[in-house]
């Protein structure tokens, strides 16, 4: 079973990532509000704003959602040579199945980093607890990641977006859905249908 702390440190490109992950979710509380604060404020996206607002009190909001731990198994948090670089969640949705890469929030890179070092390991620990599927959603705000993950990505010839979509090419794209009460794309791996994959940390 995974361990809270340093879960991963790996020389890439000349740079050092280092995967975190959080079970107590306060701990990366100030650390994450302080990159989205600055994020945004260069930024005028106001349809995602709300969604990792640390000002409102909704429940739904990354602020929320951290100070309340309500992160069922936690939020992971990537850093490349010691600052703050992308970050995620991995909820429970039901009985069956998790929802990965979920309040995905990473900074602006031509490589998808992140994704490489957070969804496998999400994917693991949702095997590791014994679900048969974990789901990427896609709200309004994050569309444009469906474009990236099924037509950009698998262009891409560098190493690490190859890695990546080994990874992202064992979801299959199931339309959309009614998620937390919300219409949202819906993206998932079954290995509960389908020959279960080792999934090994990158």
């Amino acid at each position: 079973m995974y361990k809270d702390g340093l879960i991963k440190s790996k020389v890439i490109d000349g740079k050092k990532f280092d995967l975190h992950h959080y079970s107590d979710t306060k701990q990366c509380y100030e650390l994450v509000k302080e990159e989205t604060r600055q994020y945004w404020r260069q930024r005028q996206r106001c349809a995602a704003v709300p969604n990792y607002d640390f000002e409102s009190e909704a429940p739904w909001t990354l602020g929320e959602m951290l100070f309340n731990q309500t992160f069922d198994y936690g939020y992971s948090v990537l850093l490349m040579d010691g600052a703050f670089y992308g970050s995620a969640g991995l909820r429970k949705l039901d009985d069956t199945s998790t929802i990965c890469l979920s309040r995905f929030f990473c900074k602006p890179s031509v490589k998808p980093y992140a994704n490489l070092f957070i969804l496998p390991f999400h994917i693991k620990i949702s095997q590791e607890l014994n679900y048969s599927s974990t789901k990427i959603t896609l709200n309004r705000y994050n569309r444009h990641l469906l474009r990236y993950y099924t037509e950009l990505l698998p262009k891409k010839k560098d190493s690490i977006s190859k890695e990546t979509y080994n990874y992202i090419k064992l979801f299959e794209n199931k339309g959309v859905q009614k998620v937390n009460y919300v219409d949202q794309i819906v993206l998932e791996y079954d290995w509960g249908k389908q020959c279960r994959n080792s999934i090994d940390l990158f």
